[in-house]
């Protein structure tokens, strides 16, 4: 696996089944109104493998970032396909208010800037692009968000 995690990394290489997470509504009280979408909270299923590889990274990724209290994304006991799929959709509401500078390439170079290398970028930036996540709901899953 080694040697698979780092010729991934350095040629920024995500196999096509790691790139889709199924999220799947959990029920938070089973007592309370099951037809209250308040009542439930979304679980991102992902391939075991890449959560292995995400522990890693973190690891990595630890060596040159600080987090913030309210980061749950690469950082432990947190979800990185929670974290994207929030990204994902804060990046689409500045992007459809025209607001483009507000995301771009900032976030990448930021990652450069505070000492990552070059390659555990670009691998990210690949990883964010091409991932897809497929709400489950009854066995149905409609199109990826």
């Amino acid at each position: 696996m080694s040697v698979a995690f780092t010729a991934f990394l350095r040629h920024s290489f995500v196999p096509q089944q790691w790139l889709k997470s199924f999220i799947v509504p959990f029920i938070k009280d089973k007592k309370g109104d099951s037809s209250n979408m308040d009542n439930y909270r979304g679980i991102a299923i992902s391939c075991i493998t890449s959560k292995v590889l995400e522990d890693i990274l973190i690891n990595k990724a630890g060596l040159c970032l600080r987090s913030d209290e309210r980061q749950f994304g690469f950082k432990s006991n947190h979800s990185c396909g929670d974290c994207s799929f929030v990204l994902k959709g804060s990046v689409k509401y500045y992007l459809d208010k025209g607001n483009r500078e507000m995301f771009g390439c900032s976030l990448f170079t930021k990652l450069l800037d505070a000492g990552c290398p070059v390659y555990f970028v670009k691998f990210l930036r690949h990883w964010y692009e091409s991932q897809s996540m497929v709400v489950k709901w009854n066995g149905n899953c409609p199109a990826p968000l």
